[in-house]
């Protein structure tokens, strides 16, 4: 049996070194590949290790390395005025008309031509799309007031209250509407005046509408009207129902009005023609208004600020829904817009102090030759990562759809 000469210190450092040895990078970015991961081989056991994320998360500890948010605006002077503020060749709008008009702008959207995906760098124009504005055309109160009645039969007294707090809307017809004659007329009465040939109805003005849900009356007659043909003996018997007025007359009422309303808040004025109806319940009887081809007007309103908006960014407008690649999933981007890596753990939140200190130290190693003489270009490589600043990359390929099927777009966090 022998005995065991034991080591001295000189062999113990050099054992542990054997043992240690040094870490060699299998992957990490340049400024040619900023989106390659940071993979390092540690010498015990060789050991994968991926320091992506942290690597990334010292970068933009202070600043992102591109913009991302989702800003929600309040006006469409606004959404121009964000669109020109942060445009670009590649920014687009969307506008979307069902079932609410709204407006997105993406500053960063796909660039223009088709998609040339290369084997090493990918489709450099394509983008995640990750900073994008929405405005949703809020409708106005008067246009809220009379679609909550259009088509609804209401008391003469809920009638009456309706029409004579919302007096100001009411636009009295002018002689063209009154007479239905055309020549001369502006193209707006001439659209006026088709719109009662086609309903068969004639226009009236809001003195006769309020007079009528103040002192309307209706008296019912019945009577058989009994017709005889004489070649056959074939007899025919109708009973007919009229309404007359308290005279005795037949009713002739108007049963068109018209209005001027805004459709969205702030906007200009559209008029609107409104059928006029009554029902008589028994001894009751009920008011019925209902606003002609409304959404003609909401999508002309809509038409034209999409096409201002257009018009005053100079950027291309699409009719739509924008598409977005799923976030969250295997392979997806994180919210930096560099792709994942599996394997990946958080890191510690440093302070901006420690950041400096690190960096410091780093700038200390690197500029010291005699120093950095002694380590590995790995090393070195490595202290390069910590105090350069290197610019987010762009998704390798393009990944989204534009569609008109459902109402979701670009996430992010504030604009």
């Amino acid at each position: 049996m022998t005995q065991e000469t034991p080591k001295n210190i000189a062999e113990t450092i050099i054992d542990e070194m054997r043992t240690r040895g040094d870490f060699r990078y299998v992957s990490f970015p340049t400024s040619e590949e900023p989106e390659s991961p940071t993979l390092i081989i540690a010498p015990k056991d060789l050991v994968l290790h991926d320091l992506t994320r942290q690597h990334r998360e010292v970068i933009e500890a202070l600043k992102p390395l591109q913009r991302t948010g989702k800003a929600t605006l309040e006006d469409l002077d606004s959404l121009i005025a964000w669109t020109n503020r942060f445009k670009s060749d590649s920014t687009v709008l969307f506008g979307q008309l069902q079932p609410t008009p709204k407006l997105t702008a993406i500053a960063d959207y796909h660039g223009a031509g088709a998609s040339k995906v290369a084997a090493e760098r990918g489709d450099p124009t394509a983008s995640y799309g990750r900073h994008t504005a929405l405005y949703t055309f809020p409708v106005s109160d008067e246009w809220k007031r009379w679609t909550a009645i259009s088509g609804k039969a209401l008391m003469k007294d809920e009638f009456g209250e309706f029409i004579e707090e919302n007096a100001k809307d009411f636009l009295d017809p002018t002689p063209a509407l009154l007479n239905s004659t055309t020549e001369g007329a502006e193209p707006w009465e001439q659209r006026m005046i088709e719109v009662a040939a086609k309903v068969q109805g004639r226009f009236g003005q809001y003195a006769a509408l309020a007079q009528l849900s103040r002192e309307f009356q209706v008296h019912e007659t019945g009577h058989l009207q009994v017709s005889t043909n004489r070649d056959t003996g074939e007899t025919h018997v109708q009973f007919l129902d009229e309404h007359r007025g308290p005279d005795g007359a037949p009713l002739r009422l108007p049963n068109l009005f018209m209005v001027a309303i805004p459709v969205f808040e702030e906007g200009a004025l559209y008029r609107l023609a409104v059928r006029f109806r009554y029902r008589k319940a028994g001894a009751d009887v009920r008011f019925i208004a209902t606003l002609y081809n409304p959404e003609a007007a909401l999508r002309d309103a809509a038409r034209e600020a999409l096409n201002r908006a257009a018009e005053e960014t100079g950027v291309p407008l699409m009719m739509g829904v924008p598409g977005r690649r799923a976030l969250n999933t295997p392979g997806a981007a994180p919210a930096s817009g560099l792709p994942a890596h599996e394997g990946t753990t958080a890191m510690p939140h440093f302070d901006q102090a420690q950041l400096q200190s690190m960096r410091a130290a780093a700038r200390a190693f690197l500029t010291n030759p005699e120093l950095a003489a002694k380590t590995s270009p790995q090393f070195r490589i490595m202290m390069l990562n910590v105090v350069r600043s290197s610019r987010g990359s762009a998704p390798r390929q393009r990944h989204c759809a534009a569609n008109t099927i459902s109402p979701t777009g670009p996430e992010g966090g504030a604009a």
